[in-house]
C-alpha cells in the first residue's frame, strides 16, 4: 500500500471510530433520559444553605431541613471526590420526618479550599463533630451516616469520645477502617495488579481530568466504582461528582487515604451502628465491613446485592430502609 493508500485507509478509520463513538453517546443519552431516577442530576437537595467556619479557619457548605416536628436529627457525610448530592435519595425519603442535615467534606463541593496538609483524617472527623454541634438540635437523638470517605470522617471522630456522646446511632456505608489497598480490583485476573497501581498513581497524582463526559470515563466509572447492573443515572452522577472535585482535594484526599490507619477508634466506638457494603464494592471489599462489625462492640452488617462502591445511589431503597430502621431505634431508645 502506497502512502496514498495509506492515508485513505487512516481517514476510513477515523471517520469509521467517529460514527461509533457518535452512536454509543447517543445510546447512552437515550438510556439515562428513560432512568426514572435522573432527577437525581438536576434536582435540588431539600433544606435551605448555609455554612459554618470550622476550628482552622475551613469555610463549609452545609444544607439543613427542619420539618415541624421532627423525630431524630440525621447528619450524613459523603465519599471521597462525591458532595451532598450524593444523599439525595436519602435526603428526599427522611426530611419529612426528620431533621436531615448534609455537608460539602472540606474541599470539595461548595467547601472552602484547603491547603495540601489540611486533608488529615483528624480535621475530616473534626468537621464532622462540628456540623452535629452546630446544626443538630440538641433535643433530637443524633444519627450520623457516612459512605466511604464520610464513614472514616465518623471512626475519625470517634477517636476523642465527643462524637459519641452526641450521637445516638450510625450508619456506616460501603468503607473501612484502613489497609484499604487489600482486596481492591480483586477479580480481574492478570489484569488486577496493574489495574490497582496504575489506579492508586492516578488517584493521588494532581492530573487534570475530562471537563464533560464520555463514554470512555464513563464506562470507567461504572467499572471501578460500581456495579454493571447500576442505573445510567446512578453512573452519570458518580462521574460528575468526580469530574466537579477539584483537583487538590481528589489528590490530597487520595494520598491521605493510602496509609490511612483508624484501627484504634474501633474499640471507642460504642454507638449503635450499622454497616452496609454493596455486595460487589471493589474499592472497599465486603472484609472491610467484616471487620468494622467484629471489631465494634455494638453493629450489625446489611449486605446490599446488586451493589457496588456507590450503593446509596445504586440501591437507594434499601439503604435508605437501613438508615430509617438505624434512626427508628434511635428514636425508640
Amino acid at each position: 500500500m502506497g502512502r496514498r493508500g495509506t492515508l485513505a485507509a487512516l481517514a476510513v478509520g477515523a471517520v469509521a471510530a467517529g460514527t461509533t463513538w457518535t452512536a454509543v453517546h447517543r445510546r447512552d443519552v437515550a438510556r439515562l433520559e428513560a432512568d426514572p431516577h435522573r432527577h437525581v442530576l438536576t434536582d435540588v437537595p431539600p433544606g435551605r444553605p448555609t455554612g459554618m467556619t470550622t476550628r482552622d479557619g475551613t469555610h463549609l457548605h452545609v444544607r439543613t431541613h427542619t420539618p415541624r416536628e421532627p423525630k431524630a436529627a440525621v447528619v450524613f457525610a459523603h465519599g471521597w471526590t462525591m458532595g451532598i448530592r450524593f444523599w439525595m435519595h436519602q435526603l428526599r425519603a427522611l426530611a419529612p420526618d426528620h431533621q436531615v442535615i448534609a455537608y460539602d467534606q472540606r474541599g470539595h463541593g461548595g467547601s472552602g479550599r484547603v491547603g495540601d496538609d489540611g486533608f488529615s483524617i483528624d480535621a475530616l472527623g473534626g468537621d464532622l463533630f462540628d456540623v452535629v454541634d452546630r446544626f443538630a438540635h440538641p433535643d433530637l437523638p443524633v444519627t450520623v451516616v457516612g459512605h466511604s470517605l464520610g464513614g472514616m470522617s465518623i471512626l475519625a471522630a470517634a477517636r476523642d469520645g465527643r462524637l459519641g456522646d452526641r450521637a445516638s446511632g450510625a450508619v456506616l456505608i460501603d468503607t473501612g477502617a484502613g489497609d484499604l489497598a487489600s482486596g481492591m480490583f480483586r477479580g480481574l485476573g492478570v489484569l488486577e495488579g496493574l489495574v490497582s497501581t496504575v489506579s492508586a498513581r492516578a488517584f493521588r497524582a494532581k492530573l487534570p481530568v475530562p471537563q464533560r463526559t464520555t463514554p470512555i470515563s464513563a464506562r470507567a466509572v461504572r467499572a471501578v466504582a460500581l456495579n454493571p447492573t447500576a442505573s445510567p443515572a446512578a453512573v452519570a452522577l458518580t462521574e460528575q461528582l468526580f469530574l466537579d472535585c477539584p483537583v487538590d482535594a481528589r489528590a490530597n484526599v487520595g494520598l491521605m487515604l493510602s496509609d490511612l490507619d483508624l484501627s484504634d477508634a474501633l474499640p471507642r466506638w460504642k454507638v449503635p451502628s450499622t454497616v452496609v457494603v454493596g455486595r460487589r464494592d471493589r474499592m472497599t471489599p465486603l472484609h472491610h465491613s467484616q471487620r468494622l462489625v467484629d471489631e465494634l462492640p455494638d453493629a450489625e452488617l446489611i449486605v446490599v446485592d446488586r451493589a457496588g462502591h456507590q450503593s446509596p445511589i445504586e440501591r437507594p431503597r434499601e439503604v435508605t430502609t437501613a438508615i430509617r430502621q438505624r434512626v427508628d431505634r434511635t428514636v425508640a431508645a
